[in-house]
């Protein structure tokens, strides 16, 4: 059985609250996620950047 109904299972109700009160993104979690991608792609354009090889991988 599916335990996550689809929208139109759902509840008129249950619908209704979603979209008068939509769930909140966490954007100081996002915000985190998204420094650290940045951290991590300065930190290999660097790193190849040092190297001047074209041929340069990274390593992962």
């Amino acid at each position: 059985m599916d335990t996550n109904p689809s929208e139109a299972n759902k509840p008129i109700f249950r619908r209704l609250y979603e979209r008068v009160f939509p769930t909140v993104a966490d954007f100081f979690g996002m915000l985190g996620e998204q420094s650290a991608n940045a951290a991590e792609t300065t930190r290999l354009l660097v790193e190849f950047m040092e190297t001047g090889d074209p041929s340069w991988k990274p390593a992962m």
